[in-house]
């Protein structure tokens, strides 16, 4: 990691990104290069969104919340795609997670930390 004085600048890869507003989050899963998203804070009033093929939406710290907003579904999963260490908050009766039922194939679908309001449906 390259150090400026004293104070250590983190280097991401081009094909990582750390968001904190709502607007970055939008624009990295709608670049397809993208293959990590780190959302960095809390963000509310989500519309729903689906991660492409291969990318993966991870919470950079403890306890980062997705809520999105009433009367919306959550991540829409699509193939070869990772959720980590996230929240996903949606009304009761709405899909929290969910996968795309009109891909050919998952492929590898990893699910680790995530705690869910709402409904998680996954069909294959």
């Amino acid at each position: 990691m390259p150090t400026i004085g004293t104070t250590t600048a983190t280097v991401m890869s081009p094909r990582e990104r750390k968001v904190s507003t709502t607007g970055e989050l939008l624009a990295a899963v709608a670049d397809q290069s993208i293959r990590e998203i780190a959302v960095t804070v809390n963000l509310t009033g989500l519309s729903t969104f689906r991660l492409s093929p291969g990318q993966a939406l991870i919470g950079a710290s403890p306890k980062i919340a997705l809520r999105f907003a009433a009367g919306q579904d959550g991540v829409q999963l699509s193939t070869d795609n990772r959720v980590e260490g996230v929240e996903l908050i949606t009304d009761l009766e709405r899909q929290a997670l969910f996968n795309d039922t009109g891909v050919n194939q998952l492929g590898r679908l990893v699910l680790r930390n995530l705690r869910t309001t709402g409904v998680v449906r996954l069909l294959a």
